[in-house]
């Protein structure tokens, strides 16, 4: 008895990996890596310290076993700019209603004034998006696929072969 895995013939695929696989794939790893990196530039813009800064009075706090949720009103510190609800995760886990928390507001999002953590999940977001799609394109390609691919269209014969007129 052999412990020996039988080999494929040469030039054979290992695995197949469908056109409709790969394309749905590569269209969830965009949709994340589009998803991730627009919102990368609202929370770096946080991180440094830009946009308008404020108060956020908490109302209302929703957590499950990983993460928690803070809604409520948000008052700009020249009191120029006020919204009636607005929500973010992005505060200290001990955070309770009914406390004012200093906050800043970029693009409608709101974020924690002592430096927002939110920029490293929307990077690894972009880092997975972009990885699924190098992943699928490398699987398409070993598996002994090409990237020019017909619609649907039928084979068409050359001319010519042994009842081929010969030419005028």
């Amino acid at each position: 008895m052999s412990d020996e895995v039988p080999s494929l013939p040469a030039g054979e695929a290992k695995e197949q990996f469908g056109l409709g696989c790969a394309t749905t794939m590569a269209l969830v790893g965009l949709v994340v890596a589009v998803s991730g990196f627009l919102a990368l530039g609202p929370s770096l813009r946080a991180l440094m310290g830009e946009g308008t800064r404020g108060m956020l009075t908490v109302q209302t706090r929703d957590c499950n076993i990983t993460l928690c949720n803070w809604s409520g009103s948000f008052v700009s510190d020249d009191r120029r700019l006020q919204l009636a609800h607005v929500e973010t995760a992005d505060l200290a886990g001990g955070t309770r209603p009914g406390e004012h928390v200093a906050v800043i507001d970029v693009d409608g999002n709101i974020y924690g004034a002592e430096g927002s953590t939110e920029w490293l999940g929307d990077a690894g977001a972009t880092l997975v998006g972009i990885l699924v799609i190098t992943w699928t394109i490398w699987g398409w390609w070993s598996s002994g696929h090409s990237l020019q691919v017909r619609l649907w269209a039928p084979r068409r014969r050359a001319r010519g072969g042994r009842h081929a007129r010969p030419l005028q």
